[in-house]
This record gives C-alpha cells, structure tokens and sequence, in this order.
C-alpha cells in the first residue's frame, strides 16, 4: 500500500533531482512546422511513441486493455502487446 509521505517523498526527491539539469538552447530554431513523424519497428508513426501494456488498464474498466488498443489504430499509433 502506497502512503501519502511515500508519494510526497517521491515528488521532493524528482524535484530535487530535475532542478540540477538545465535547457540551455545554443541555437533557436522556427518550430511552427516540425515534422514528427518516424518509424518504430519499420511502422510508420506520427509521433515518436507507441503503446505498451502493463496490465494496469483494466483498473480503471475490465475491458481497458482492448479500449487503449482501440484508440492506438484509430489515430494510427503503434500498439506493441
């Protein structure tokens, strides 16, 4: 069982870890039309991400796991199983 002092610790100890790194762009660049598309596993995507499960989506429905992989080929994103 996960407690509220446990979780709290975990926020602080991130915190305190990202405040060490820093962005510092050397160079700027126009973003308005970026490209993200690429390809995973020889498939193409739109974006840089597919979807993996963990076995956790059926906490929040009994049929999660079939609703991500459902909304994963409607927008056209890799499901791996």
């Amino acid at each position: 069982m996960l407690l509220m002092t446990d979780e709290l610790q975990a926020v602080r100890e991130n915190e305190r870890a990202f405040s060490r790194f820093f962005f510092l762009p050397r160079i700027m660049r126009k973003v308005a039309n970026c490209d993200t598309s690429t390809s995973i596993l020889g498939y193409k995507s739109q974006l840089p991400l597919y979807v993996s499960f963990a076995g956790l989506a059926k906490l929040g429905h009994p049929k999660g796991t079939s609703f991500v992989s459902f909304a994963s080929l409607r927008r056209n994103d890799l499901c791996i199983r």
